[in-house]
Protein backbone atom coordinates (compact mmCIF):
# COMPACT_ATOMS: atom_id res chain seq x y z
CA UNK A 1 0.00 0.00 0.00
CA UNK A 2 2.98 2.33 0.11
CA UNK A 3 5.22 3.49 2.88
CA UNK A 4 4.81 5.00 6.32
CA UNK A 5 6.97 7.53 8.03
CA UNK A 6 6.92 9.31 11.33
CA UNK A 7 8.82 10.24 14.44
CA UNK A 8 8.57 9.09 18.03
CA UNK A 9 9.52 11.72 20.59
CA UNK A 10 10.28 10.74 24.19
CA UNK A 11 10.51 13.49 26.82
CA UNK A 12 11.95 12.80 30.24
CA UNK A 13 11.30 15.21 33.12
CA UNK A 14 13.60 14.65 36.10
CA UNK A 15 11.22 16.19 38.67
CA UNK A 16 13.49 19.18 39.26
CA UNK A 17 12.81 21.15 36.10
CA UNK A 18 15.27 19.34 33.81
CA UNK A 19 14.10 17.92 30.50
CA UNK A 20 15.72 15.49 28.07
CA UNK A 21 14.41 14.88 24.57
CA UNK A 22 14.97 11.84 22.37
CA UNK A 23 13.72 11.87 18.76
CA UNK A 24 13.57 8.68 16.69
CA UNK A 25 12.40 9.15 13.09
CA UNK A 26 11.45 6.08 11.06
CA UNK A 27 10.35 4.92 7.62
CA UNK A 28 8.74 1.56 6.82
CA UNK A 29 8.67 0.48 3.19
CA UNK A 30 6.56 -2.72 3.23
CA UNK A 31 3.12 -3.81 4.41
CA UNK A 32 3.29 -5.37 7.87
CA UNK A 33 6.80 -4.05 8.48
CA UNK A 34 7.92 -2.53 11.75
CA UNK A 35 10.75 -0.29 12.87
CA UNK A 36 12.75 -1.19 15.98
CA UNK A 37 13.34 2.19 17.60
CA UNK A 38 15.36 0.85 20.51
CA UNK A 39 14.80 1.11 24.23
CA UNK A 40 14.01 4.20 26.26
CA UNK A 41 15.87 4.24 29.56
CA UNK A 42 15.12 6.86 32.18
Amino acid sequence: MGYGMGKVEAIHHDGRGGLRFDERPFVVMADGAYADLGTVRM
